[in-house]
């Protein structure tokens, strides 16, 4: 989620400082290869003995399906919330995040949850998946017999 937030912010700066048109695939490839990075620094089968696995690979949404990622991120005094748009074949649709009140993590998680589910009526979308990786936000919502937080 950083290398989004930090792209967003260099998008940003490019268009205030530098009148550049934003170009959302040449943005997410700079974001892809950020990621590719990464992740080439756990392909190592020693490089974190005791780590946790991998995450899982990024599943694409049913035909005419969107997908809402969201994740937030901490900073001193506030949490950042961000929500990436998605469509079947991975290209990004739209990219949005904000500043949230300083809260718990559980908080605002959720807050990015209600976010994503608030941005896709406001366009007018029917058919979306929301998914991220606060598993005590997302199993209350999902399973009959987890009480939330």
């Amino acid at each position: 989620m950083a290398f989004v937030i930090n792209e967003i912010w260099y998008l940003r700066n490019q268009v205030l400082n530098h009148c550049v048109e934003i170009n959302t695939k040449e943005s997410f490839k700079r974001v892809r290869h950020k990621l590719n990075e990464y992740s080439a620094l756990f392909t190592k089968e020693d490089a974190f003995p005791n780590s946790a696995p991998p995450p899982a690979k990024w599943e694409a949404p049913p035909h005419r399906w969107i997908k809402l990622n969201v994740d937030t991120t901490l900073s001193n005094s506030s949490f950042a919330l961000a929500v990436v748009a998605r469509e079947i074949m991975g290209d990004i649709i739209k990219i949005w995040s904000k500043i949230h009140t300083f809260s718990s993590p559980i908080v605002a998680e959720a807050s990015a949850i209600l976010w994503a589910a608030q941005l896709a009526h406001e366009e007018d979308w029917n058919h979306i998946i929301i998914e991220g990786d606060a598993k005590n936000c997302f199993d209350p919502l999902s399973l009959e017999n987890v009480i939330p937080d």
